[in-house]
């Protein structure tokens, strides 16, 4: 791996201090800046020259404030603001002119509004200081409104830190930072979700992905520095599978790397980006890593595609990209040789 770009516009305090969340869509990229109380757009048709196209920020109405979590949908979007307990909705049909046309706040509901995934017509919101899910109905952007029982579990669900719905519609998928469990939501009815199923799952556990199949779960856990796979075949019976060595300091967010076996891992604390080869997913294990305390200061958020990752910094600011080794990008159809001997002889990597 080695860094191509980065970009920190020193003229825009929202690209400054704390990035966290991003999404892909298009060539361009999403950001969320907690700290700059931003959404920030940027071109990244070339990652080694990425450009911004619009710092979007909300300082009167405060709007924007702690932005924190994102989901898009269609021409759309979703924003959480963790410290100001909203759910705003942004127009990003121009990305370089991107406007709020509505925003709820919820004190008890949206209570640190962090993440965010959306099916159909609904979002599911993480509200981390409730310890619950609430429902948003979006079918109409400008106005969006809290529907459902808005799920509250302080023992299960406590911190909900990253969720991902299934691609059937009939499962959310949580991470429940202060719980240490991997839980597995019912939404087929949105307006009457329920635990399905879960199981305990590291310390301090926080973003995850899934694999193409939607069999598993890649977990990142932080105080256990290492990355954790689950058995989600079946979702309402979810268990632990494997887990890498401890040697992701404080991981925060995997990213699959579509077409392969390979996952990446940011580390806040080692300020590094790592490979982990899941072909086994009982016996996971780190092959690669890409360190720099300048480029990849805090590595937080990450998300992949075509070769390269987009890591956010939540110490450093701004977002930094990241071109694979070709054997880490591989699709699945060729790397099958290379699969069963690298599988075979873990104490010899095959370049």
């Amino acid at each position: 791996m080695k860094v191509l770009g980065r970009i920190l516009d020193t003229k825009l305090d929202p690209l400054m201090g704390s990035t966290g969340w991003c999404m892909l869509d298009g060539d361009c990229c999403f950001v969320c800046a907690m700290d700059g109380n931003s959404l920030t757009s940027l071109d990244v048709f070339n990652p080694a020259a990425m450009s911004v196209l619009q710092a979007l920020t909300d300082p009167i109405l405060g709007r924007l404030t702690g932005c924190e979590g994102i989901a898009i949908r269609g021409n759309y979007c979703h924003v959480g603001g963790y410290t100001s307990d909203r759910f705003t909705v942004v127009d990003k049909t121009d990305p370089s002119n991107m406007s709020i046309v509505a925003s709820l706040q919820d004190a008890e509901l949206l209570d640190g509004a962090c993440t965010i995934d959306n099916f159909g017509d609904y979002d599911f919101v993480g509200a981390y200081n409730k310890h619950r899910l609430t429902v948003v109905r979006v079918n109409d952007p400008l106005n969006p409104v809290i529907v459902g029982n808005n799920f509250q579990d302080v023992v299960n669900l406590r911190n909900p830190t990253y969720v991902k719905c299934s691609r059937s519609g009939q499962y959310l998928f949580v991470t429940a930072r202060g719980s240490d469990k991997f839980v597995t939501m019912s939404i087929s009815n949105p307006l009457d979700i329920s635990i399905a199923g879960s199981c305990p799952c590291g310390l301090r556990i926080s973003g995850m992905c899934l694999s193409a199949d939607e069999k598993l779960a890649y977990v990142a856990d932080s105080q256990g520095n290492s990355l954790i796979v689950v058995d989600i075949e079946v979702p309402t019976a979810p268990s632990v599978l494997g887990t890498t060595a401890a040697v992701i300091p404080w991981a925060l967010v995997p990213a699959c790397v579509s077409g392969t076996r390979f996952i990446l891992v940011t580390s806040y604390n080692g300020d590094e980006v790592a490979v982990v080869d899941a072909y086994d997913p009982a016996n996971p294990f780190v092959v690669e890593f890409l360190q720099d305390a300048a480029l990849l200061n805090g590595a937080d958020d990450i998300k992949y595609r075509n070769g390269v990752a987009f890591v956010t910094l939540n110490a450093g600011g701004g977002l930094t990209s990241v071109s694979l080794k070709p054997r880490h990008v591989v699709t699945a159809k060729k790397c099958g040789s290379y699969s069963m001997r690298r599988c075979v002889s873990r104490s010899k990597v095959i370049t």
